[in-house]
């Protein structure tokens, strides 16, 4: 058994360790020392390049040093990718028209499109203005005692008017053909006026008869005096206001037919001078769908097959050309452009000059577009209205008239401004109770700049009858006009849907077959062109650019001028257009009238008079602004009572610059007959042959919008554009971000290369 051997201890030592340990003592029983680690300040570089693969951890031995190089070479290639992408992105958003043309695109007229729906059946509606002028003193005046007529303006007599468009061919060109229809609706909750009151004006189935024979032999006048005698015709007539606007019998009516060669024969039993509104038009319109070249958007290309008339005295002014009014190309629409409509009633164009901004709608901006001043101004004062002084005419009109009467069937028609606003002074000489205001009388558009549409305005148009008298009478007389206002157009238009071309879209093509007429002096204004003005091109709307629409009822294609940048509909932008003041002037003043100088005539009309008998079945019709305005003083000479006025007078367009279609505006015209006195007649003193007598004038201005169309304006007007920024400095961010993360990770990879 092995002893054990005891190991001596210390005693203190012994007792130390022989005592318990004290209460909450800590005895120590390992020895441990830490090293401290510092930890590298993480960056988000580096930690990209973890998610890589390819730091630079020295521990880190996993990966080889191949498969890491392949990590931060694809890491490279993903950030250069989308650096190359957004690069993209920012380029389209910042320097191209991509996104607009992407918007504008869907303005073209295709079948069953929303578009070409809105195109056929407008969601908004019109209501037709019309103020009559009651002469009060006609017994006064015919007996001397009176020097001037005196003449009341009563109204508006406030209709609902609905616009459409019937018989739609969508051809294989990029181009639609189609008749309108309009229908007219008496307000009365919105009338002062009845429309069964009596009122006194001129005789102007009697006026026209005088015209048609003022130049024809013996026997003819002879028994025009005869019918007049039997049917107990007057210069002026007393009826109700309704049969005058929409149609009474006449004895004359049946007189003539038997009377006129065939070709001259009124083409209606009854007359009225809105009878024809409110019907299906026999024209066939062809416009421009903008496929293709949205710059020919709603543009006229020909009316009942031609481009152009034979009207005027000039090729220019016989060019049919501009829209309808209803729409105008975007990429046209400039605010110093004019704009350019066709008339048809007045058988030329019509421009409209932009004049300044507004706002519509509470806020929607847009540009108000008026009829220039001078766009009835005699030759003298508007040399470019020399081709409409009528070539069978003696002279133009006196400055604020536009001798329509070659549009309505030889009728001594005379369209002016109402009141004869913008006219010769000489018109009020022997008619008072005018009062030519331009807040009253001014023909306007308030257009949206995108859209490029009328969201709000006025067509304000007086019209006239001008004076003749017969063999062996001793009337005085005046003249005839058919205004279609309340039917479906007989006329075939042909457009251009826009397809292949946006900017072509609603460009009047032809019109019944045909693309131009032969009334007027030159080619260019024979040819048709522009839109009816209820489209335009997008991409021709430049603020600078006129527009051009194309009025049948004048036969002239019309222009429309940027003025101003306004808002509408509380803040949507517009771009206004307005008819240049020199639209009616005579060639003297603004040259391009003159192939509106009819090739009849020996000189033009007056600054202020548009001679549109050539579209009034030869009629001495006249149109102008309302009161004359921006007419020739002359014009004032023997009327009394006309104030002319430009916020009342002024024609415009408020057009929106993205969408390129009206979305207010005025459209103000004045319709004015001719006194004329042929052989054989006694005097027709105190009315002498020329004098230019004011018949009525007419506004049209935008009624209520679809909540849908609203709706569709402030998009365009405010969130296209908010997306756009959007987008615009989205792909900026995105394009500096991926460059900053390519550069980071290229200089990264070097720096582990060299050590």
């Amino acid at each position: 058994m092995e002893e054990t051997k005891e190991i001596p201890l210390n005693t203190e030592e012994e007792e130390r360790m022989l005592q318990p340990p004290a209460k909450e003592q800590i005895v120590p029983t390992a020895i441990m020392q830490f090293t401290p680690v510092v930890e590298k300040k993480r960056t988000f570089l580096d930690t990209l390049l973890d998610i890589f693969g390819s730091s630079s951890s020295k521990d880190e031995g996993k990966v080889s040093v191949a498969k890491k190089k392949k990590i931060t070479l694809l890491a490279i290639v993903l950030l250069l990718m989308g650096f190359v992408i957004s690069a993209t992105g920012f380029f389209i958003m910042w320097f191209t028209e991509l996104y607009n043309d992407t918007l504008i695109s869907r303005l073209v007229l295709r079948e069953n499109t929303l578009a070409a729906e809105w195109w056929a059946n407008p969601p908004l509606h019109s209501y037709l203005k019309v103020y009559i002028f009651n002469y009060t003193n006609v017994d006064r005046f015919n007996d001397g005692t009176d020097e001037k007529l005196v003449v009341e303006e009563i109204g508006p007599y406030v209709y609902y008017e609905k616009l459409t468009k019937e018989d739609i061919v969508f051809n294989d060109n990029n181009t639609i053909s189609y008749r309108e229809k309009r229908v007219n609706y008496f307000l009365p909750d919105m009338n002062t006026w009845s429309d069964l009151e009596n009122i006194t004006v001129p005789n102007i189935p009697m006026l026209t008869a005088m015209k048609k024979v003022k130049d024809r032999g013996f026997f003819v006048q002879l028994g025009l005096n005869t019918a007049l005698s039997a049917t107990s015709s007057t210069v002026f007539k007393h009826l109700p206001v309704n049969e005058f606007l929409w149609g009474y019998e006449d004895g004359l009516i049946s007189v003539s037919k038997t009377m006129l060669p065939p070709e001259e024969r009124p083409p209606f039993e009854k007359f009225g001078l809105l009878i024809n509104r409110n019907a299906t038009s026999l024209d066939n319109f062809t416009i421009h769908t903008g496929e293709g070249d949205i710059r020919q958007l709603a543009k006229i290309l020909s009316l009942n097959g031609e481009d152009s008339i034979d009207f005027w005295t000039s090729d220019e002014c016989n060019l049919m050309g501009g829209t309808d009014g209803s729409q105008f190309p975007p990429h046209l629409l400039q605010k110093k452009d004019r704009l350019e409509l066709y008339i048809k009633d007045m058988c030329r164009k019509f421009p409209l000059e932009y004049e300044k901004d507004v706002t519509v709608f509470d806020g929607i901006p847009a540009w108000r577009y008026k009829a220039p001043d001078d766009v009835f101004a005699n030759p003298k004062v508007n040399p470019d209205n020399q081709c409409y002084c009528h070539q069978t005419a003696d002279e133009c009109p006196k400055s604020g008239l536009f001798n329509s009467s070659i549009c309505a069937y030889g009728a001594p028609i005379y369209l002016s401004f109402p009141h004869f606003y913008t006219g010769d002074e000489r018109l009020y000489d022997k008619i008072s109770g005018l009062h030519p205001d331009p807040e009253k009388h001014m023909t306007y558009a308030d257009i949206h700049p995108r859209l490029a549409f009328p969201i709000n305005g006025a067509s304000r148009f007086q019209i006239n009858v001008e004076v003749f008298q017969p063999a062996f009478t001793s009337t005085k007389k005046m003249s005839i006009l058919d205004f279609q206002r309340n039917a479906t157009s007989l006329d075939n238009f042909t457009i251009h849907t826009g397809e292949g071309d946006i900017r072509q879209l609603a460009k009047i093509l032809s019109l019944n077959g045909e693309d131009s007429i032969d009334f007027w002096t030159s080619d260019e204004c024979n040819l048709m062109g522009g839109t009816d003005g209820s489209q335009f091109p997008p991409h021709l709307l430049q603020k600078k650019d006129r527009l051009e629409l194309y009025i049948k009822d004048m036969c002239r294609k019309f222009p429309l001028e940027y003025e101003k940048d306004v808002t509408v509909f509380d803040g949507i932008p517009a771009w206004r257009y307005k008819a240049p003041d020199d639209v009616f002037a005579n060639p003297k003043v603004n040259p391009d009238n003159q192939c509106y100088c009819h090739q009849t005539a020996d000189e033009c009309p007056k600054s202020g008079l548009f001679n549109s008998s050539i579209c009034a079945y030869g009629a001495p019709i006249y149109l102008s602004f309302p009161h004359f305005y921006t007419g020739d003083e002359r014009l004032y000479d023997k009327i009394s009572g006309l104030h002319p006025d430009p916020e009342k007078h002024m024609t415009y367009a408020d057009i929106h610059p993205r969408l390129a279609f009206p979305i207010n505006g005025a459209s103000r015209f004045q319709i004015n007959v001719e006194v004329f006195q042929p052989a054989f007649t006694s005097s027709l003193y105190p009315l002498k042959e020329g004098d230019i007598l004011p018949v009525l004038w007419l506004e049209v201005v935008p009624g209520e919008f679809s909540d849908e169309l609203i709706s569709l304006i402030f998009h365009s007007s405010f969130s296209a554009n908010a997306v756009q920024i959007g987008l615009r400095y989205g792909t900026l961010l995105l394009t500096a971000t991926f460059l900053a993360l390519l550069i980071g990770v290229c200089w990264h990879r070097g720096k582990n290369s060299k050590q």
